[in-house]
């Protein structure tokens, strides 16, 4: 590692960051705030009550954990000590743009992990196939979603369109393509359309992961970007 890295090729180089300010309890709460989350909901889906205990309780000890997370990166934000950079500076939560990007995320995440997770376990339970087969039949998923991320960088690059169009383009293609989707009936499981809706719901998807990666370094301060990509 080059002595004062990341700052080792500037004329005048700066003091590297010390391990010191890393959010060690700001991480630790987000950290086991969202896996108790996790294991609550996973538990429900392992067909217990949601008023059992393996369920409920989990997700209630959450919540205070996450509060508290959410409290102390308001106060070390706020405090604006260099002493400890935040893993969540609480300006996030203050601009609307960010606060849009990050739902974003969030529920195109939740559409992808849902579609990666239920179109196998469909063809499993429905059309009694093996796993193996299952995943095959994910392909146009798979293959859609990386080839709408591309598409974003292409289409706003070289046309200056503005990403927040893309991101109307993108919610349109998935609602259309999961609501088609939860319409099959029985009668029509082996209907070779379903690999279009697949398709189609992978585009929104990829436009979505596209369009997030691409605004996030322009929503957000200069501060709060990657020091080794702008070191100055």
């Amino acid at each position: 590692m080059p002595n004062t890295f990341p700052y080792h090729g500037l004329k005048t180089p700066r003091k590297s960051p010390s391990l010191n300010t890393i959010d060690v309890l700001g991480a630790g709460l987000m950290l086991v705030g969202i896996l108790l989350l996790i294991i609550g909901f996973e538990e429900a889906s392992n067909f217990s009550s949601w008023t059992s205990a393996k369920a409920l309780a989990p997700i209630l000890v959450s919540l205070p954990i996450l509060l508290g997370f959410l409290f102390f990166e308001r106060h070390i934000t706020l405090r604006d000590s260099k002493s400890i950079e935040p893993v969540f500076p609480w300006r996030f939560c203050a601009d609307r743009v960010i606060v849009g990007i990050l739902m974003n995320a969030f529920l195109s995440g939740a559409v992808f992990t849902s579609c990666i997770i239920q179109i196998p376990l469909r063809f499993q339970a429905v059309n009694n196939e093996s796993p193996w087969h299952a995943g095959v039949r994910l392909v146009p998923f798979g293959i859609a979603v990386p080839v709408g991320a591309c598409f974003v960088a292409a289409i706003c690059g070289n046309r200056r369109l503005p990403p927040i169009y893309m991101l109307f383009f993108a919610s349109i293609l998935q609602i259309l393509g999961l609501v088609f989707m939860s319409r099959l009936t029985l009668g029509r499981i082996l209907w070779k359309g379903q690999y279009a809706l697949q398709f189609m719901t992978g585009i929104g998807c990829g436009l979505s992961v596209g369009v997030v990666t691409l605004m996030t370094p322009f929503a957000i301060e200069k501060r709060d970007l990657g020091r080794f990509y702008f070191p100055a």
